[in-house]
């Protein structure tokens, strides 16, 4: 009986640490296809993961409230690369991404498994 209401337990804490965890698919707003960011969101930690060909990167400045997720991801050590600032609106899913040296990016997420 133990076991049972430990278990219980368990998958309560997991189902509730899942639950605020989600990632989203975001395009780009001209063609529908190709894909802008795959971006992993805890709402509790308020932590944003953004994967990119070397694998998963943390965001910094994440700022996540009720009509936005705002985050700025660091460029890597390459010469080319730049820091990206994305701004999400929650209600209808617009994606905007700023980057040095470079015009706005506009896009379209949708919350994927």
């Amino acid at each position: 009986m133990k076991c049972l209401a430990t278990l219980l337990m368990i998958t309560g804490l997991i189902s509730n640490v899942m639950a605020n965890t989600f990632r989203l698919e975001c395009l780009d707003a001209d063609d529908g296809k190709t894909r802008l960011a795959l971006i992993e969101i805890n709402t509790d930690a308020a932590t944003v993961q953004v994967y990119s060909e070397s694998g998963w990167r943390t965001a910094v400045n994440v700022s996540i409230a009720d009509a936005t997720i705002s985050f700025v991801l660091r460029g890597t050590n390459e010469p080319s690369s730049a820091t990206t600032s994305v701004t999400i609106n929650r209600a209808n899913g617009k994606y905007f991404a700023y980057a040095g040296n470079s015009a706005r990016k506009d896009g379209q997420c949708r919350k994927v498994p």
